[in-house]
């Protein structure tokens, strides 16, 4: 009877937000921090505090060493609390008391009671629809894929019943995994063709977009990487401040110019090629997507993008944007194209009425994107062959630059320099941001005038969490492989598993290790100074790489060796990750000679 009434006085005290008499009852009565109300659901000083929202009396329990993770009756921490609770008047003060838990050690992952399917606070808070409280939790690490409940759903599951696109959009971005099924064996964008919701608000815009890919194939290939695009408007600059644009190279994909930025910094200005085609379009949207996200020195820094209407006025190409004969070029090229589509119309234009018409609607819609990073010296390929040392030369075929010359003399401090650089991209690129390559090559890593490496080209990358490759249809296996053939040289630094059989199928699943075998392949090239054909041939063979292309200890230090062979490993589960790399080339930068 007498504790009812202490923890009844308690209570009140609190409810009214009375600081000075709560330490009064607590000393009075030698009370600890932690105490349980047993009247009140066994609910602790802290949870009853969070219950009226007081921050003053919250930031106390914790200065006193109140423990965040206790739970009360119903098995509740008081980071479960205060995201079931979402009131919007009150938003600030949640804000505050959220920030104040997180920052006093309470576990962001932790399941309600403890319990196997017990709901996670991300869960609750995406549940209530708490999206203020979805952001924090998430930027604080808490997991988005966690299974929740006896249906065995994850956050996206409980967005896509709700048909709440801005859930849906928020955690895709995030990283969230639309492909994993509940009990019932339903991924999240199948709740929304069961809400008959999926061509209303959230798919619609893929639906046109993308007429010949299923739902699936939006979520896993396109929209998180979309979203990203559009959720980065501060990435977006205007042409007017690039200048001194010179042609430099031109891909299967896009074409490359050198300029100036706002007239001060010498910057690379990719403008892709029939950005409105499904596969050219997701190229160009995961370039620029994960060029957003990512910031590491070792990956080529983004300054912006911006894209026009091919037949806009204000295309660069158009209006005389580009300097010299180069502009010339490009508009004789394009004059070209156009008249060939032209000639094209006219000789179809009794037979095809309905076509032309639906040509010329696609032609007002078309846009063209540019991609605006950091110029860099050279590419890796480049230095170490020296057919081009400097990538502006590269059109001009008088420039004693696009003559052979003699290799240059690499020391081992360079080597490692060079193959350390890379590593620490890759480790951030798979641990930090989740994402695998797919297409590294050494024209796909730059060179500063420091030999400093910077990764580029995420055209053929995917958020490994997204697309485990049993879930990709044969056609777009197809369109990938097709892809990475396009470039010269591709081929060689694809991983064995990543290779077509006779039947055109993959071997079997891949993901983070198919990088991990082309590094290997790098590592080589950079050793022996030649491109790596042979070792490429017996590695994805299965076959024993012979020793004659093996690079002996006077070439290289052995701990390299044994590096590179492991990398090359025919099973992708036994090559070492990226972050066991890391490692390995820290602790023997010592040994560099």
């Amino acid at each position: 009877m007498e504790n009812d009434f202490l923890d009844q006085e308690i209570h009140e005290t609190i409810s009214n937000g009375d600081l000075d008499k709560l330490k009064e009852i607590i000393q009075k009565n030698s009370l600890s921090v932690n105490k349980k109300l047993d009247s009140f659901n066994g609910s602790s000083l802290l949870h009853v505090a969070i219950e009226f929202l007081n921050h003053k009396i919250v930031e106390y329990l914790l200065s006193k060493g109140s423990c965040p993770s206790q739970f009360d009756l119903n098995g509740e921490s008081t980071l479960h609390l205060i995201c079931s609770k979402y009131c919007k008047s009150k938003i600030e003060q949640s804000q505050q008391i959220l920030t104040l838990l997180l920052k006093n050690g309470s576990k962001i992952n932790q399941r309600v009671s403890d319990l196997e399917n017990g709901e996670t606070p991300l869960f609750l808070a995406v549940d209530t629809g708490n999206y203020h409280f979805v952001e924090i939790l998430i930027v604080n690490g808490a997991d988005l894929n966690m299974r929740c409940c006896d249906e065995q759903i994850t956050v996206l599951h409980i967005a896509a019943q709700e048909c709440s696109k801005r859930f849906i959009v928020s955690l895709l971005r995030y990283g969230a995994d639309p492909l994993i099924k509940d009990q019932k064996g339903l991924m999240p964008y199948e709740h929304i063709v069961e809400e008959n919701n999926i061509n209303k608000s959230v798919l619609e815009e893929y639906t046109k977009m993308f007429a010949d890919y299923s739902p699936a194939c939006f979520i896993n290939f396109l929209n998180p990487y979309e979203t990203i695009v559009e959720n980065n408007s501060q990435y977006s600059i205007d042409f007017e401040h690039l200048s001194d644009l010179v042609l430099v190279s031109e891909g299967a994909y896009g074409v490359v110019y050198k300029g100036k930025f706002k007239n001060k910094m010498d910057v690379a200005v990719k403008r892709f090629k029939n950005s409105n085609t499904p596969n050219n379009k997701s190229l160009m949207i995961r370039e620029i997507a994960i060029s957003c996200t990512c910031d590491h020195p070792n990956i080529n820094k983004m300054h912006g993008f911006f894209n026009y209407a091919s037949k806009d006025t204000n295309n660069p190409i158009k209006n005389g944007k580009i300097n010299g004969n180069q502009k010339e070029m490009e508009i004789e090229k394009e004059d070209e194209e156009e008249s060939a589509k032209n000639k094209n119309k006219d000789n179809n234009e009794n037979a095809h009425k309905n076509e032309k018409g639906n040509e010329i609607e696609r032609e007002k819609k078309s846009e063209e994107y540019w991609v605006v990073t950091q110029w860099m010296y050279t590419d890796l390929h480049n230095f170490l062959y020296r057919r081009n040392i400097n990538t502006t030369q590269v059109n001009n075929g008088n420039s004693s630059f696009n003559k052979p010359r003699k290799m240059p003399q690499l020391n081992n401090e360079i080597v490692y320099q060079i193959i350390k650089g890379v590593a620490e991209g890759m480790r951030y690129l798979h641990y930090q941001k989740k994402i695998v390559h797919r297409d590294l090559k050494p024209s796909n890593i730059l060179l500063d005038l420091d030999n400093n490496p910077k990764i580029i080209d995420f055209g053929l990358s995917k958020f490994e969490t997204q697309v485990p490759s049993n879930t990709i249809s044969q056609k777009d296996r197809i369109s990938l492989r097709r892809a990475m053939t396009l470039n010269r040289g591709t081929k060689t630094y694809m991983a064995p598993e990543m290779r077509y059989n006779q039947d055109n199928s993959r071997n079997s699943d891949y993901s983070f290790p198919v990088d991990v075998y082309s590094f290997g392949l790098i590592i080589w090239e950079i050793v022996m100074r030649k491109p790596p054909i042979e070792v490429s041939f017996y590695s994805s063979q299965n076959t024993q790489i012979p020793t004659m292309f093996i690079p002996s200890k006077n070439q290289c230090p052995s701990f390299l060796v044994d590096l590179l062979l492991k990398c090359l490993s025919y099973d992708p589960n036994t090559r070492p990750k990226f972050q066991e790399i890391c490692t390995i080339l820290e602790n023997n930068k010592n040994n560099i000679k």
